[in-house]
């Protein structure tokens, strides 16, 4: 299993030390005229794709791209997604106690304590898909704010003491109406009553002291699809608003015949609690497509390519005779793939592809790295790496397609300036939101539809 380079700092070092060291490349306003004479255009480099299983996704944290997170099932049974097969995805997050020092007020009568959490969006077939069932457990292992969770961390948790259970169907979520409020669509899972006693009952005690020791004590709770899920829908919530509320009666201070309703909510705070989604991949579930192309043999590589967005499947791509390309400036190099057309076969309009494309390096220890063309962008505080290529209509011999195109000049030159032979890149996918999207794209070990990189280039004589 690799790991993509957890620093985004770290990968701005690389760049501005590999930076230094490239063969100076046009830029995309400069490119000569290709007259076969001096400047060339080639599409049939030998380049190899594989799909590879993924994993190195961090889906832990504060950044962007884990603001919602997916909870869900598709593929529970042969309806599902028969391109890519099974993804469940669950979540664990820490919950702080209200206030520092709580105390619960010593007639405190429990009504019900329930989890919630604000509902954005669905994925997957929102058509035909009906409810799912999702339980909710205490962790048992203690998350730290220092680490990184991936993408299929796996949570203990005391899975003898269900906490509660709700079913939701994603495709009719609706808003709802709490203590005379109207509020937007949400999941709310009641839990057991029992555990709200244990949280009354610290109130005596140094626990809700501090945040940290709250959260040593109550370690987070782990909210997944129960077993027999055979639902083909993800819904994707805002973890921000995530919080558990403890409903309760006590006696009016200044008039003890009269009860006053209270609201406990146990919150989740970024500054001090984890939180993570976990999306588990199962791609041989009810035979999907995938199962015959991953992994493979083939020394062509595969007729087919799935890519997953954050994770799942990725494309690994090697070109083993670019060490014999002549000494040239490479002017443009371009990596092409196209979108399979799959009818309802592969229910694309369903699962949809995934918006755009990103390339990474692998190293000789199978570790992913910043390739020379990508660069670092923060705007309005969100650092992101640059250069993908996202998904475009095009028009070829009168038919609309659809393809990704990524502009990698910088790495090829290196590559072929030092003769390298070793050259190995991943595409994964991303689409916005964690485990949704997927496509499936034209090959290597095929004619047409095939993935392939286009290179203009300029004879060094």
């Amino acid at each position: 299993m690799t790991r993509i380079l957890g620093s985004l700092a770290l990968f701005a070092i690389l760049f501005t030390i590999q930076s230094c060291k490239e063969t100076t490349v046009l830029g995309t306003d400069l490119i000569p005229k290709v007259d076969n004479i001096n400047t060339f255009a080639t599409d049939t480099i030998t380049m190899v794709a594989k799909n590879v299983a993924y994993d190195s996704v961090i889906t832990s944290g504060n950044n962007s791209s884990t603001e919602y997170f997916a909870l869900g099932t598709i593929g529970g049974d042969a309806n599902g997604d028969n391109a890519l097969g099974k993804t469940v995805a669950s979540f664990a997050l820490q919950l702080r106690q209200p206030k520092l020092g709580l105390a619960y007020p010593t007639d405190v009568i429990i009504d019900s304590i329930v989890f919630t959490a604000p509902f954005k969006r669905a994925y997957g077939d929102t058509i035909t898909g009906g409810n799912q069932t999702f339980q909710v457990y205490r962790i048992t292992e203690s998350p730290s704010k220092d680490s990184n969770y991936y993408i299929n961390k796996s949570w203990d948790y005391n899975n003898a003491n269900l906490l509660g259970s709700a079913a939701f169907n994603f495709s009719k979520m609706d808003s709802l109406t709490i203590e005379g409020v109207k509020q937007g669509p949400q999941i709310r899972i009641p839990l057991d009553t029992n555990f709200a006693r244990t949280l009354v009952n610290l109130k005596d005690t140094a626990e809700y002291a501090t945040y940290v020791k709250f959260l040593a004590w109550f370690k987070g709770l782990y909210i997944t699809p129960s077993d027999t899920n055979n639902g083909n829908m993800l819904g994707y919530f805002q973890m921000a608003k995530a919080n558990m509320q403890l409903y309760s009666r006590s006696k009016n201070l200044a008039d003890n015949t009269k009860m006053d309703t209270i609201v406990y909510t146990y919150d989740l705070d970024p500054t001090t609690c984890v939180h993570h989604n976990k999306i588990i991949r199962n791609h041989y579930q009810n035979n999907p497509l995938i199962a015959s192309h991953i992994p493979t043999t083939a020394a062509k590589g595969d007729s087919l390519l799935f890519v997953q967005s954050d994770g799942g499947s990725s494309i690994e791509l090697t070109f083993p005779y670019l060490d014999a390309f002549p000494n040239a400036i490479i002017n443009k190099a371009e990596l092409e793939f196209t979108l399979v057309g799959s009818g309802n076969a592969m229910k694309d309009s369903l699962y949809r592809p995934i918006i755009l494309l990103r390339a990474t390096g692998i190293s000789d220890q199978n570790v992913d790295y910043l390739l020379s063309d990508d660069y670092v962008q923060t705007t309005s505080g969100i650092t992101k790496i640059v250069n993908d290529g996202y998904r475009k209509n095009e028009t070829v011999n009168g038919n609309t397609v659809v393809k990704y195109r990524l502009t990698l000049t910088k790495t090829f030159q290196k590559a072929i300036s030092s003769h390298n032979k070793t050259l190995k890149i991943r595409i994964i996918g991303l689409n916005g939101y964690l485990g949704s999207g997927r496509s499936v794209l034209g090959g290597t070990n095929r004619i047409s539809q095939k993935a392939k990189i286009n290179l203009i280039f300029t004879k060094i004589k």
